[in-house]
């Protein structure tokens, strides 16, 4: 399964589950995935296999530090031998979605304004 760095947090590529006995996970760069109080360190090629017995049934909650900085990660639902996304809070979520369009928002802003700043060289009358 592949993980997704939107920003601010983790979450999987994939929607679907899969049937494992480990579950090789590539990361978008290299730190430490802390799971249910494990940690576990990304190798050089942002991989980490997680082992099915570090997954409890039910929910199991991850993170992610890179380097200062930690982000949460979508956390997994084990059934059985069976593990699948479990999503993100729909507020959460909403809100996230919010605030980053709001930055792209102010980013367009500033790039429209010094396009438009190159467009009209002064005039010698301003």
């Amino acid at each position: 399964m592949t993980l997704l760095f939107d920003g601010s947090r983790l979450l999987f590529e994939e929607r679907r589950g899969c049937l494992c006995s480990t579950l090789s996970l590539r990361l978008p760069f290299d730190g430490l995935l802390r799971l249910n109080g494990i940690s576990l360190f990304a190798s050089k090629d942002k991989l980490i296999r997680i082992p099915m017995r570090h997954f409890k049934e039910g929910n199991n909650e991850m993170s992610f530090q890179k380097g200062r900085h930690l982000y949460p990660v979508e956390g997994l639902v084990r059934s059985g031998e069976a593990l699948r996304p479990k999503g993100f809070p729909c507020e959460d979520t909403a809100v996230a979605l919010l605030s980053r369009i709001e930055t792209l928002e102010g980013l367009l802003a500033e790039t429209v304004e010094r396009l438009s700043a190159l467009e009209s060289p002064p005039s010698l009358f301003t």
